[in-house]
């Protein structure tokens, strides 16, 4: 999922700052998801092409947990909505990759990318 600006702040004046990221999420994307499914957040930091994006590379086990129990068809818009210091250990941190890359074992896993349009999936 990508998103022009995804950091949210707090407070006003001098007392403002960054507290959380936001990024579409939509509720098929979960509901669908398998275990060893890899979500790849884009924060593109605005429109100016000399800023490096930054990319937060989340297992869906993660968010999958995070989500037990919770009817996220409650939100008509279904976003990922975590404070600043949550996203820290994904933030550009490909190391799930790295391990799917690697990985020598029997287990299949999918990288997809997700439409931010109709976030449908696609291989």
């Amino acid at each position: 999922k990508t998103t022009e600006w995804a950091e949210r702040t707090r407070g006003r004046g001098k007392n403002k700052k960054p507290y959380e990221l936001q990024f579409p999420l939509g509720h098929r994307a979960i509901e669908n998801a398998g275990s060893k499914l890899i979500f790849c957040f884009v924060d593109l930091r605005g429109l100016d092409t000399l800023e490096r994006p930054d990319v937060y590379v989340i297992p869906a086990k993660v968010l999958l947990d995070f989500y037990a129990g919770v009817n996220i068809r409650q939100y008509s818009y279904f976003r990922l909505h975590w404070k600043i210091e949550q996203m820290l250990e994904f933030k550009n941190n490909w190391q799930p990759i790295h391990s799917i890359l690697g990985n020598n074992s029997d287990e299949t896993y999918r990288l997809i990318a997700v439409s931010p349009i109709n976030s449908s999936v696609t291989d």
